[in-house]
């Protein structure tokens, strides 16, 4: 949905996670100009990280978040509603230039021209490859460890390098290539385990909503449902967030998600957006810590 003024970088990149994760997105009828619903605010969030390693290729990463929310706030407080925004208009322009701007936006040095051929690719294209993939290991880890990561990427890694000249050939390939290479690794180390999958998109398989719940109300079972799905996630982020810190996270999850959704149920309508609140809570969360 959002373009910047650097058309020319294409938003196909090397995110494993978008195998596992149904896009989606979900436009509540009630925002109005600098009003928006918390719906459709993380809506549009979801979108801009779903382009964070496109961030990456010109700005320097501790600047992509504060980058993310000034676009959001803006748009927030140009359009009605995210339906409204016109992507291809001098105002969206007018705002990627000045969240740049406001975020102190300095252009990385050119890179040289790839010396890779098809079979063949130098280390530039190489890392280049790599540290794509690494960006997806934290959303991954839930469902495969770090060996079985380790076999992914060095499959894809070895399948781009004899399918493609470079790794812009591959990241800009229109034909979703790399997805389908992905894919195909996962299929020929049998990588995947359905009942790992389950469990990780338990939290969005409901398929009737709770009457008695609405927006900023959920019902005592909706939330004890809720409650259950955290407390099973727990000892993952207690690892990296401690005791303390998985609290506050799920502080910050409780509240966005009665304010984000109908009902428990209504989680499996909006899988881009719940996970949006989730790493937005997630990253304030390293933030503080």
């Amino acid at each position: 949905m959002i373009q910047t003024k650097f058309s020319h970088i294409k938003t196909h990149v090397l995110l494993i996670s978008t195998i596992l994760l149904i896009s989606a997105s979900a436009h509540a009828q009630k925002s109005t100009k600098g009003n928006w619903t918390s719906s459709d605010k993380y809506s549009v969030i979801a979108e801009l990280n779903a382009q964070r390693e496109v961030f990456e290729a010109f700005l320097d990463s501790t600047l992509i978040d504060p980058l993310i929310d000034c676009i959001a706030d803006e748009l927030e407080a140009t359009y009605e509603n995210p339906d409204s925004v016109k992507t291809n208009s001098p105002k969206m322009q007018e705002i990627s230039v000045y969240c740049l701007d406001a975020v102190g936006f300095k252009v990385k040095a050119p890179q040289p021209e790839s010396t890779s051929i098809e079979g063949m690719w130098n280390e530039q294209d190489l890392n280049a490859a790599y540290q794509n993939l690494e960006y997806t290991r934290d959303v991954m880890q839930g469902v495969l460890d770090s060996a079985q990561l380790n076999t992914l990427f060095d499959c894809v890694v070895t399948k781009l390098e004899a399918n493609y000249p470079n790794f812009d050939a591959a990241i800009n390939d229109p034909s979703d290539g790399i997805s389908k290479l992905t894919l195909a690794c996962i299929e020929e180390y049998d990588l995947i385990d359905e009942s790992a999958l389950n469990q990780q998109e338990s939290m969005i398989q409901e398929s009737k909503g709770d009457p008695n719940s609405e927006i900023g109300n959920w019902s005592d079972d909706d939330k004890a449902k809720l409650e259950k799905e955290l407390e099973e996630m727990r000892s993952g982020f207690e690892s990296k967030l401690g005791q303390e810190g998985t609290n506050s996270l799920y502080e910050c999850v409780r509240f966005n998600f009665e304010y984000a959704f109908e009902s428990y149920a209504d989680i499996n309508n909006h899988p881009n957006l719940y996970k949006a609140i989730l790493d937005e809570c997630y990253q304030k969360q390293l933030k503080k810590d």
